[in-house]
């Protein structure tokens, strides 16, 4: 949280990078490079999520997209909690 506004900030830039730097196997893009592939966006609703509430435990989130696999999510779960 930032005192001077009481704004929270979801660092879903800085963990997408993160990722894309530390996990090289990982495709968080589409096929166009523009856009976020289904894990791309699941990891950023993770940071979101847990940007907004920071006292939920996102490695018991049961929700798993369709194209994420359960090793995957296990990943990026971990890693949006870096945030």
């Amino acid at each position: 949280r930032n005192a001077l506004n009481r704004a929270t900030l979801a660092p879903v830039g800085a963990i997408w990078s993160s990722v894309l730097r530390t996990h090289r196997g990982i495709r968080l893009h589409s096929q166009d490079g523009n856009h976020a592939a289904i894990s791309g966006s699941f990891l950023a609703a993770l940071v979101l999520y847990h940007a907004l509430d920071a006292k939920a435990d996102l490695r018991q989130c049961p929700f798993l997209p369709a194209g994420v696999s359960a090793d995957l999510a296990v990943i990026l779960r971990q890693e949006a909690l870096r945030g």
